[in-house]
């Protein structure tokens, strides 16, 4: 049965990263009603130069990319269906079905979809989450984390600019997945110190050993 992007939130979701004391409460109260407003009124791109520019307000629904493995078949499914039962507008690049597949066919062309402006984001999933978002970080302009708990998912966006969010479906259950990924939408890029150092690093891509 699809999962919801808009079901109730689970009250004892077990997240050993999360810290006594830290900020839970705070981040889970983000996945709740959705944000309607900016922070600072703006969510940010990469333009073909390597510079963040600005882009106006966070769109809400989103055109989102999507790929997984065969390991992370079963939870792509049900985001996509959670996705698209909250009025996004999802492309699904595979797998589609549970034989065995190779992660970098599948989280490349999510990745090329966000990077060239087919979509605003994008999700990738495999087993840890670590192969997709290697692959995924291979594509000019990609900055994709992957999703370890709520507070990380939040910092990512507010001080990388992460555009595209990995999963592993060895560790994430659905609720959880689906809480993370509201996050990773809904939540905007602080810019200021942060946009200076996202320059930074992407300028990195521009790196060729062969003239150093």
């Amino acid at each position: 049965m699809p999962l919801s992007l808009r079901t109730k939130k689970s009250s004892n979701i077990n997240n050993k990263r999360m810290a006594p004391g830290s900020s839970r409460v705070r981040c889970l109260a983000l996945v709740g009603k959705p944000r309607s407003s900016t922070h600072r009124g703006q969510t940010r791109k990469m333009d073909p130069t390597g510079e963040v520019r600005t882009s106006g307000k966070l769109e809400y629904p989103m055109k989102i990319s999507i790929g997984a493995d065969h390991a992370g078949f079963a939870l792509k499914q049900q985001i996509a269906d959670a996705l698209r039962e909250d009025g996004h507008q999802v492309e699904d690049f595979g797998t589609y079905g549970t034989e065995s597949s190779d992660y970098p066919d599948f989280a490349a062309p999510v990745a090329r979809a966000v990077a060239n402006g087919a979509a605003e984001r994008g999700i990738v999933v495999c087993a840890s989450g670590i192969g997709v978002s290697i692959a995924a970080n291979k594509i000019h302009g990609i900055r994709a984390a992957v999703a370890y708990s709520f507070e990380e998912v939040e910092l990512t966006r507010r001080h990388n600019d992460a555009n595209v969010i990995a999963l592993g479906a060895k560790y994430t259950d659905a609720d959880t997945a689906r809480q993370y990924v509201k996050l990773f939408l809904e939540t905007p890029f602080d810019g200021g110190r942060h946009e200076r150092r996202v320059n930074k690093m992407m300028q990195l891509e521009n790196f060729n050993p062969e003239k150093q």
